[in-house]
């Protein structure tokens, strides 16, 4: 069973991602699932929920979160998909879900993207100096 301290720092995580996104007319998050995903997983690790996993499903078309002891899928961007909840939170991987890359490292997630030749619009590292800097001094020492 999801908490309700992750349940909070996915809304906050939420609320952070639509105040990046609030400088464009996109509030279904469409494109913002890796920085909203990457930001949960820099939160969940902050906060102890050391589990914490950003996953890529199998198309390489969408991030989101995954808690591995208590088996449950985190998606703070799941509106892009006319999904009526704004923190998505189910158990299995299927559909827009079905796990593809695994991450445990803001780092190689970051790689990952760079390699793969994600949108340069959609790349963490292009979010990294809006995130506050205290959170990622674990990250990148």
């Amino acid at each position: 069973m999801v908490d309700n301290n992750l349940k909070l720092l996915a809304k906050n995580a939420r609320n952070w991602t639509e105040t990046i996104a609030s400088n464009t007319s996109n509030t279904s998050l469409c494109g913002y699932c890796a920085i909203g995903s990457s930001y949960l997983f820099i939160l969940s690790k902050k906060y102890g929920y050391n589990d914490c996993k950003i996953i890529v499903n199998k198309d390489n078309s969408h991030c989101f979160n995954y808690f591995s002891s208590i088996n449950y899928i985190v998606d703070i961007t799941s509106t892009q998909f006319a999904i009526k909840k704004k923190i998505y939170i189910r158990r299995t991987f299927k559909d827009v879900w079905e796990k593809g890359e695994e991450f445990n490292s803001i780092k190689d997630f970051i790689d990952f993207q760079k390699n793969t030749r994600w949108s340069t619009n959609q790349m963490l590292d292009a979010y990294l100096d809006m995130i506050e800097p205290h959170l990622l001094q674990k990250f990148f020492k």
